[in-house]
């Protein structure tokens, strides 16, 4: 072996320990207040952390009252719009039992009456000889015969009864026009009186229970009872 190598063995052996030595930390300091406040802050944290949970937990239970709550009010427009539903099919049904029908339905066969009376007025005219050309008041007519054709002025009222038959016609539509409308407001007075009563028994059915704690006397009275409960049963059973 060679002896340089040999004796400057210790040597590179000395020189490792002094650097090891230069990397080591010179001093560890701790913070008296910060070690004081971990030693002594154990209570502290925990009630941190159950006051944090509770928070949770409130918040999870608001959450679900809310959705709770948007659950319920859904059920009741859904109910609500199924009564309407069923008391407007109701509502229907007696119309076509009592064989009533809309004011405008009521005014197409109207029309459709007044078309079918003056296409027969024009072909009875166009069929008979004898027909009048125009009717009015102080009007000329002329009849025409089958060699002979005659001119008359004929003088009639007719103004007073148009206008007597447009007066009965308007007041017999303002008379179903109101009856219709009564009609729609009972059966919106009976939808309403309906949706009031669903409302009332849901709240009622929905209200919660009260709890009410008893109070010293009342548990030491209760504790009490149930001691000397404990007692006779032991002594009936020696």
């Amino acid at each position: 072996m060679d002896n340089t190598r040999i004796l400057t063995a210790g040597a590179r052996t000395y020189a490792k320990k002094r650097k090891q030595r230069k990397e080591q930390v010179e001093e560890i300091c701790f913070d008296d207040s910060v070690r004081r406040e971990f030693l002594t802050g154990f209570q502290k944290r925990k009630q941190e952390r159950r006051l944090a949970y509770k928070k949770r937990a409130d918040e999870k239970a608001r959450q679900e009252r809310l959705e709770e709550r948007k659950m319920r009010r859904e059920a009741r427009e859904e109910m609500a719009q199924q009564r309407i539903d069923e008391y407007e099919e109701y509502a229907k049904r007696l119309r076509r039992e009592r064989g009533e029908s809309s004011s405008e339905e009521e005014e197409e066969e109207e029309e459709e009456e007044n078309k079918e009376k003056k296409k027969e007025e024009t072909n009875t005219a166009e069929g008979d000889p004898w027909a009048v050309d125009s009717v009015g008041t102080g009007h000329v007519s002329s009849f025409k015969g089958g060699s002979t054709a005659t001119t008359v002025t004929v003088i009639s009222e007719m103004d007073d009864e148009a206008e007597v038959d447009a007066a009965a016609r308007e007041s017999v539509k303002a008379r179903a026009k109101a009856a219709e409308q009564r009609k729609k407001t009972s059966e919106e007075t009976i939808v309403q009186q309906e949706m009031e009563k669903l409302e009332r028994s849901l709240s009622k059915q929905n209200k919660p229970k009260k709890f009410r704690y008893e109070t010293k006397a009342a548990r030491r009275a209760t504790i009490a009872k149930s001691k000397s409960a404990k007692a006779k049963y032991h002594k009936k059973s020696k």
